[in-house]
């Protein structure tokens, strides 16, 4: 008998072993037909991880806002008249070094001091000036070539600076 047992056991599991892959549920086929179905379960998925974002990110820096300027811009504080007062740049109250002006005599390049009242002598001739580089100066001239009005005026004014 233990060789009948043997050989039979033999032939089971070989069997079992050729129908592996066929009938991989066998052992769950037996479980459900003795204790019944198992209950279920709603199958669960897994979202994949979204990849890291490659961004970079530059702050915006944002722009004051401007003052919206009027239409119609305010009368100056001081009225200067070029046609009866010959020497009206004198008085101007917004004059900065290195500021140009053109008067009949030709183009003046301002470097006294940043005050209400200016002198003759803060004014130097457009060619004489260190403050305006070469370059400029001529495209200068050339603009106010047109407008002087006496060229003696320009040896006039330089004799007024002190050039």
């Amino acid at each position: 008998m233990s060789k009948r047992f043997a050989a039979c056991s033999l032939l089971v599991v070989v069997g079992l072993a050729a129908t592996g892959p066929a009938q991989a549920g066998i052992l769950e086929d037996l479980a459900r037909a003795v204790f019944g179905r198992p209950a279920r379960l709603a199958p669960t998925y897994l979202a994949p991880e979204p990849l890291p974002l490659d961004v970079t990110v530059r702050p915006q820096h944002r722009k004051k806002a401007s003052v919206a300027a009027s239409a119609k811009p305010k009368p100056p504080a001081i009225k200067l008249d070029p046609e009866t007062e010959p020497y009206w740049y004198l008085r101007d109250p917004t004059l900065r070094r290195g500021d140009i002006v053109v008067a009949r005599s030709g183009a003046l390049v301002f470097e006294g001091p940043r005050e209400s009242e200016h002198v003759t002598a803060d004014f130097v001739a457009l060619e004489h000036s260190r403050l305006v580089p070469k370059a400029f100066k001529q495209r200068i001239n050339a603009a106010v070539a047109g407008t002087v009005t006496d060229p003696g005026a320009v040896a006039s004014a330089n004799d007024r600076t002190g050039n």
